[in-house]
């Protein structure tokens, strides 16, 4: 029987040839909405695949990439995906966000951690356990996403055409494991232009946020002084990093809105937002004011405003929250319902997706648990996470990795970066885990 050992050599064998990867494929720019990036990125993992001998295919038009290995009754699944966040201003970076570097013992670059290199260490994983020789007792299907950082079309598509796997992972949280997930909803919140006669300034743009799942670092606002027609715009700064942890950054949209308070404008419906914001929303991440805050930490909901844009007839913004097990979607709704009548905007939710959780009594956890333990020498334990991935999708998937306890997650961060020596310790454990769940048909 081979042991934790065993897989650990192999992978640091694979060193040279895995961070060629990573840097490969961090190098091609596969932002969510340009499409051609993504399913170039999606194709360099297939070749990369078929080429170490596996069987490797797209569907619904290059949607989805799948990754196979194995036969049984039984199918694990990975689920992984290619897409990344926008880089922001990327000026700011030490290194080119979409060229791959390798700097200080890491790999820096967009999707470093959210989900690149974690995707190169599964698929190498999956080719330590091939090359090892010993029998499988299940197929194993790493599911490739290329839109998991915006609307999930991807996954719902396939969902609706194709087996699912029975249990499985994704790779794109943290260790040891997370049986736990917190919800996910979008509240898009729209405020009406209406004309106010005694503001001195005029709103002709807009602008803060990239993407629904990260902290604001830049927001702007152009102005036009009615009294002598001149103009002036104003900039805030701030610290991005994912909207599942906002109190791990700085939100740009409080620092202007903050600024706003004492600017005299002449327009009812900003002057509302900047209103909502800075009483409902600056210094309340948890959401004491909508009535979600509860006294464990770890299961805490968050509450936080990630775009805001000038429209023709108003303003928009869009408010993630990532809500405990205990707080529903209509108690979501009721909250902004009430609110409404003081900040007078209209509201619709755009996307929600259920918290869920995992039995840990579940021998997939129990084997996923023995592999952390036995490479790392560390102890595994259950936790819950307050991201949104895959594993909402699909039955009885869990996140597993890749950011180790106690290290900062670099996840939609500027300077995004992942450590070599953990690129590796995690192929390892994948590896490690696949051989002790494939060794029966259970």
């Amino acid at each position: 029987m081979l042991n934790a050992g065993y897989f650990k050599d192999i992978a640091k064998k694979c060193r040279k040839n895995i961070i060629k990867d990573c840097i490969d494929i961090i190098g091609i720019p596969s932002v969510s909405n340009n499409r051609e990036m993504v399913k170039k990125a999606l194709r360099f993992i297939i070749k990369r695949a078929i080429d170490m001998g596996f069987m490797a295919y797209t569907v619904l038009d290059d949607k989805v990439g799948v990754i196979e290995y194995g036969k049984g009754e039984k199918t694990i699944g990975i689920l992984v995906h290619v897409d990344v966040v926008d880089a922001g201003n990327e000026s700011l970076w030490k290194t080119p966000p979409f060229e791959g570097t390798l700097k200080d013992g890491c790999i820096f670059g967009r999707g470093a951690v959210d989900d690149k290199c974690p995707l190169i260490s599964v698929l190498y994983a999956l080719n330590i356990l091939k090359n090892s020789g010993e029998p499988v007792y299940k197929k194993i299907q790493i599911i490739i996403g290329t839109q998991e950082e915006i609307e999930w079309n991807d996954i719902d598509e396939y969902k609706e055409k194709y087996r699912l796997p029975d249990y499985g992972f994704t790779p794109d949280d943290g260790f040891p494991i997370i049986n736990s997930e917190k919800g996910y909803a979008d509240v898009v919140l729209h405020f009406k232009n209406t004309a106010c006669k005694i503001g001195k300034f005029e709103v002709t743009g807009f602008k803060a946020g990239e993407s629904l799942n990260s902290v604001p670092a830049s927001a702007e606002i152009s102005l036009k002084n009615l009294n002598d027609n001149s103009t002036v715009k104003i900039s805030a700064g701030g610290i991005s990093v994912h909207s599942s942890i906002p109190q791990k950054g700085v939100n740009a949209i409080y620092a202007l809105c903050s600024i706003l308070e004492s600017v005299s404008l002449n327009d009812d419906g900003i002057s509302s937002l900047v209103s909502f914001v800075n009483k409902k929303l600056t210094n309340d991440i948890y959401g004491k004011s909508f009535g979600f805050y509860t006294e464990d930490e770890e299961k805490r909901t968050t509450v936080c405003p990630t775009l805001c844009e000038k429209k023709e007839n108003g303003y928009e913004m869009n408010i993630n929250i990532r809500n405990d097990i205990g707080i529903k979607k209509q108690n979501i709704i009721d909250s902004f319902r009430e609110s409404q009548k003081i900040f007078n905007y209209d509201f619709y939710v755009s996307g929600y997706l259920e918290p869920f959780y995992v039995k840990t009594e579940e021998k997939f956890l129990v084997n996923m648990a023995k592999s952390y333990e036995e490479v790392t020498g560390l102890k595994s334990y259950f936790k819950t996470s307050s991201g949104t991935t895959y594993a909402k999708s699909f039955p009885n998937m869990v996140p597993f990795g890749p950011v180790f306890p106690s290290e900062h997650d670099f996840c939609h961060e500027l300077n995004e970066r992942i450590t070599v020596d953990n690129v590796l310790n995690e192929t390892a454990i994948y590896s490690y885990f696949l051989y002790l769940d494939t060794r029966y048909s259970r």
